[in-house]
């Protein structure tokens, strides 16, 4: 179905919030930071392509893949030298600085001005060059200039630092400037560190004290590095003394890399070689 290989834990991603006018579509990348300062999601089902694998902590950590999304049904667009945009021949607006579509034909842009628009219709001023629009989904997450965060026209708070946007349905999680981190408006926990998030917006996280999380439900503590999968949100995780984990069930010790599949099912290769798998 949907093809993916993001990142692995411990990668900025999603660190640039901003991409440049209809590149990739990630959905995560800042602690998004992209992730999402950090984002690791695994590959979707379907996909002919290696899970996601999480490198011992020393390890040097692999660069991001851009994906490609089947059945995906950008729309053509363009800027003329006058600044008006163009979707599919259409005129949707002028004076654009900047532009980034999805798989369902929508564009979102900003003017020069710093009007943030979804098509035609505007979401809001004052937007900072940091927004994502969902792969799937006519949702746009964007902040302003002075931190205000975005769901299209809804604001769901403020002093925004970094933020993801789920490619399926457009939930967006973000992080604020004093480390808290929220799913759409509501608050999971404090002292958030790193973030990654499945299609659907599930969300894996730790935070500065290595507790590992899922949404808002503690899974453990003294995280090192984790994986969430894509289809099904369930997080592998493995713990400073090497010992693996799904959700909050222990798996394995002596764990040397770990991977988990779309379909949930956690892959590892022990200490000596020896590989592994969840039922």
């Amino acid at each position: 179905m949907t093809r993916l290989i993001l990142a692995v834990a411990a990668m900025v991603a999603f660190a640039g919030n901003a991409f440049a006018s209809d590149k990739a579509l990630s959905s995560l990348e800042t602690a998004s930071s992209s992730l999402i300062g950090d984002i690791v999601v695994a590959v979707p089902a379907g996909a002919e392509v290696p899970a996601a694998v999480a490198q011992p902590a020393k390890a040097r950590q692999p660069h991001p893949v851009e994906m490609t999304w089947p059945n995906c049904n950008k729309a053509s667009v363009s800027i003329d030298s006058w600044g008006t945009i163009y979707s599919n021949g259409k005129s949707i607006g002028r004076s654009a600085a900047d532009f980034r579509t999805n798989c369902s034909g929508d564009v979102a842009w900003v003017a020069t001005d710093g009007d943030m628009y979804l098509n035609e219709t505007r979401l809001g001023r004052n937007a900072s060059r940091s927004y994502k629009i969902s792969v799937f989904s006519p949702i746009v997450a964007w902040s302003e200039s002075g931190g205000d965060m975005y769901n299209n026209e809804k604001r769901l708070g403020r002093n925004a630092s970094s933020f993801e946007i789920a490619p399926y349905n457009g939930i967006i999680v973000w992080k604020d400037t004093s480390g808290d981190l929220y799913k759409e408006s509501s608050r999971l926990g404090r002292d958030a560190n790193s973030f990654k998030l499945s299609f659907e917006g599930t969300v894996a996280w730790s935070d500065t004290d290595d507790d590992m999380y899922k949404d808002d439900q503690r899974l453990g503590s003294d995280a090192r590095s984790f994986l969430i999968s894509a289809d099904t949100g369930d997080v592998a995780w493995l713990d400073t003394d090497d010992k693996l984990y799904k959700n909050s069930n222990s798996l394995a010790r002596d764990v040397s890399t770990f991977s988990i599949n779309p379909n949930g099912q956690v892959l590892w290769t022990d200490k000596n070689d020896v590989s592994h798998a969840s039922e």
